[in-house]
């Protein structure tokens, strides 16, 4: 690698890449339909082998058990149990794996899970702390700002995000942390091949099992507008939403898109949401790959990525069999997860946390 390699157009040293991935107990996650490929294995996700396997691919933590490289995380609220048990079991589980444990805090919202655990109503937001750390409302980026060390993003183009990451940064320091403790990872799909031809025949392949009714169906689920009763060409507006209890920085994204006159439709939905979800999709060769995440990193200051899988286990394999490769030719991959997270001052929870959390 040389010199020129290590810096940015800007002359910046540049920043390794940081990746994290989510899976779903479910055989529809961020591309819905893919569960009808045959290279995709979600069906077995009811049994445990499908988990051992998928840790020896990433490799994650049994998942702990069978690696040693990369920590996992768990998505819970606090809306469902009592602070003390929660904390009891995940102080249990970070004991288990050697500190490779980390929470992804989330809100509860949707009715049915309330009602699942005999709440018939979720209760009212006024008087709740929101604590989803993967959106950017202004309750959620004020926790984050505080307590977070990984704070998820999503949005079409680094350009868009450069101002959340900049205020992030901005909201970190004034509580008196170190603005670049604070890692900002990106929803980001990618499919890859050993070339960019065998990169467009595999999306090629996988946009055969897309299931565009059930794209509408998460949309319409997360936000509370029936897109069942539009046209497939008629523009979504927020105003149509009837549900109190839904995830309202999608219906902040719609907004912002109709300002800017970027007409949003249930075809245009459809069809984004069926191959990665809400995140950007990039195909192509390790090295057309790695060059747009290199430029994703430069244009919003991001710190990683959240990849995205199409099916599973392959998007993981190619991950780590052709990409994490291509990264570590320019020394932009940094090894292990207890390195990245307290190895360095830049990952480590610094003096300044530590006394401010008492």
């Amino acid at each position: 690698m040389t010199d020129h390699e290590k810096t940015t157009p800007n002359g910046h040293q540049k920043k390794q890449i940081l990746l994290n991935s989510f899976d779903l107990a479910a055989v529809g996650h961020t591309s819905i339909g893919q569960w009808k490929n045959p290279e995709d294995k979600s069906d077995t996700k009811h049994i445990l082998e499908y988990w051992i396997e998928l840790a020896k691919i990433l490799p994650l933590s049994a998942m702990s058990s069978v690696t040693k490289n990369l920590s996992f995380g768990i998505t819970s609220s606090t809306s469902f149990e009592p602070p003390f048990l929660l904390a009891k079991r995940f102080s249990t589980l970070d004991h288990m794996t050697n500190g490779r444990f980390a929470w992804n805090i989330v809100a509860s919202w949707k009715k049915s899970a309330f009602r699942a655990i005999g709440v018939e109503e979720p209760p009212e937001n006024d008087g709740r702390t929101t604590t989803k750390l993967t959106r950017e409302n202004k309750a959620g980026a004020d926790f984050a700002s505080r307590h977070a060390e990984a704070i998820f993003i999503a949005g079409p183009t680094p350009e868009a995000l450069r101002a959340k990451v900049i205020n992030g940064r901005l909201l970190a320091q004034k509580v008196g942390r170190n603005p670049s403790g604070v890692n900002f990872f990106v929803t980001f799909t990618p499919i890859l091949g050993h070339t960019d031809e065998e990169a467009q025949v595999k999306k090629a392949s996988c946009e055969k099992y897309n299931s565009f009714i059930d794209g509408l169906v998460f949309f319409s689920g997360v936000t509370g507008i029936d897109v069942s009763t539009m046209d497939v060409d008629e523009p979504i507006a927020a105003a149509q939403s009837k549900e109190k209890n839904k995830v309202t920085s999608n219906l902040d994204s719609l907004e912002r898109n109709r300002e800017k006159g970027n007409v949003v439709t249930p075809r245009r939905l459809g069809e984004g949401l069926s191959v990665g979800g809400i995140g950007p999709l990039t195909v192509g060769s390790p090295k057309t790959v790695a060059d747009e995440m290199e430029r994703w990193m430069e244009v919003a200051d991001l710190d990683g990525f959240n990849i995205s899988h199409v099916v599973s286990p392959g998007s993981f394999e190619d991950v780590v069999e052709l990409l994490i490769p291509e990264l570590r030719r320019r020394g932009l991959y940094p090894g292990l997860a207890t390195t990245i997270c307290y190895g360095n001052d830049k990952y480590r929870i610094g003096t300044d946390d530590q006394q401010r959390r008492g």
